[in-house]
């Protein structure tokens, strides 16, 4: 018998959702980067959430030069 690893799909991901949320709210104008290091979570991580959040209308971003800011 094997032990199942990891965890259950869908348990975090609220949480990381939430919280990457309440950066963006907090600081809105920010970038893909600052609102990693302000939820530490990984760049790859922010960035995977925030356009989540985006397709879900709870945030909005602009593309200022090489950069996304959210709002």
């Amino acid at each position: 018998m094997s032990k199942k690893r990891g965890r259950k799909k869908g348990r975090i991901y609220p949480q990381v959702k939430e919280k990457i949320r309440k950066v963006v709210n907090t600081y809105p104008g920010a970038s893909t980067q600052e609102v990693a290091s302000r939820s530490k979570f990984a760049w790859g991580t922010a960035d995977k959430y925030l356009k989540i959040l985006e397709r879900e209308k709870k945030v909005n971003s602009r593309k200022r030069g090489n950069r996304k800011i959210w709002f």
